[in-house]
C-alpha cells in the first residue's frame, strides 16, 4: 500500500529494505511477529535507502499540513473580514 501511494511500486530498494529486515515469529510471545532491523541498521546503503523514503512521505506530510494551515488562516481571515 505505503509503495503505490508514494509512486514505489517496483523500486528495488524496497525488495532490498524488506530483505534486510528479519522476522523472528512468536517472539516474544505466541502470536507476535518480532521484525528485527540490525541487517538493515548495518548495512549502510539499505539503511540510506530505508531514511531516503521515509523522508518522502515526511516531505509528503509536510506539504500537505502547511497547505492545510495556509488554508485554515485564508478562511479564518475572509470569515473576520465579512464579520
Amino acid at each position: 500500500m505505503f509503495a503505490a501511494e508514494n509512486g514505489l511500486k517496483g523500486d528495488p530498494r524496497l525488495q532490498a529494505i524488506s530483505q534486510a529486515i528479519r522476522v523472528i515469529r512468536h517472539f516474544p510471545k505466541p502470536g507476535i511477529m518480532f521484525q528485527d532491523i540490525t541487517n538493515l541498521l548495518l548495512n549502510h546503503k539499505v539503511f540510506k535507502d530505508t531514511v531516503d523514503i521515509l523522508l518522502i512521505d515526511t516531505n509528503t506530510w509536510a506539504s500537505l499540513l502547511l497547505q492545510m494551515l495556509e488554508l485554515a488562516e485564508n478562511a479564518a481571515c475572509d470569515s473576520k473580514n465579512r464579520g
